[in-house]
């Protein structure tokens, strides 16, 4: 059996439509905003063991799930 290529009649896109950066952006916002959720949660012993003082956790967990640093949107 002999490999062969598969053909597509178009050229592909080069850049996504704007409705999947739009649906990706919401799944990293998301993301975001659970992360986020899981740091307010964490006892004393976890903070420490990531290396984050409670102080930074609670600021971190309080900006808005849609500011991240997301550069490739």
């Amino acid at each position: 059996m002999s490999a062969t290529l598969l053909r597509l009649p178009y050229a592909p896109r080069t850049r996504p439509s704007w409705a999947r950066r739009t649906w990706q952006w919401l799944a990293q916002v998301k993301r975001v905003r659970d992360s986020r959720r899981d740091l307010a949660e964490m006892d004393p012993r976890m903070l420490a063991d990531i290396g984050v003082s409670r102080a930074t956790a609670q600021s971190e967990a309080a900006r808005p799930a849609w500011d991240c640093s997301a550069a490739a949107f």
